[in-house]
């Protein structure tokens, strides 16, 4: 059997096999691609969300996966670095921490913030991204409590110290009623009146 076909019956026998060939790979391509973005817009989400409270689980989370998802940003790779080495200061371990300590990790998480920003064609600026963080004081004041109580219980966990109990011999007190005992009338605050 001898298949005596033209040039133009080959190529439409090419793009008959090829096309579908090609829309899988590009759809392939633009699925990966948009994952991607996905996952560069989730960590940096979450590392916005997170700006003031950089020690939170989902922040450190976030951080730790930034050379992976920002894999093929060099500068993004190169901000994340000056970041971690701001960690390193000789700052974190005095307590308190000095604000210029903290002043330059929120300056380093400020600049790979916005250099990810760039990646994903945000536009913000350092002012933006340093200045307009919601933190409320009590997150501030429960993590410098905790610091301070950390650092009082380590002389005592160390040994260092001991913890002084002074006994008193006076009568306790009247105790307070049992709010949980079913002694109590039970009153119907619906069908009362006022």
């Amino acid at each position: 059997m001898h298949l005596n076909l033209k040039l133009v019956d080959w190529l439409t026998l090419f793009a008959l096999i090829s096309g579908p060939v090609m829309a899988v790979g590009v759809q392939l391509w633009f699925t990966r691609r948009q994952e991607v973005r996905q996952r560069q817009l989730s960590v940096l989400d979450t590392l916005l969300a997170y700006r003031g409270r950089v020690l939170h689980s989902d922040s450190v989370r976030a951080l730790n996966t930034v050379p992976l998802v920002f894999y093929q940003h060099e500068k993004v790779r190169e901000k994340f670095r000056a970041l971690i080495t701001s960690f390193s200061a000789d700052g974190w371990n005095s307590i308190p921490v000095p604000q210029q300590t903290i002043t330059n990790m929120e300056d380093a998480l400020t600049e790979l913030l916005s250099e990810m920003a760039k990646v994903l064609k945000y536009d913000f600026d350092h002012t933006e991204i340093k200045g307009q963080a919601y933190v409320p004081r009590a997150y501030g004041d429960e993590q410098k409590y905790q610091l301070e109580a950390r650092a009082a219980l380590l002389p005592i966990l160390r040994g260092e110290s001991s913890v002084h109990v002074v006994v008193d011999n006076q009568q306790p007190a009247t105790p307070a009623p049992d709010i949980h005992s079913n002694n109590q009338p039970h009153r119907d605050h619906a069908h009362s009146s006022r």
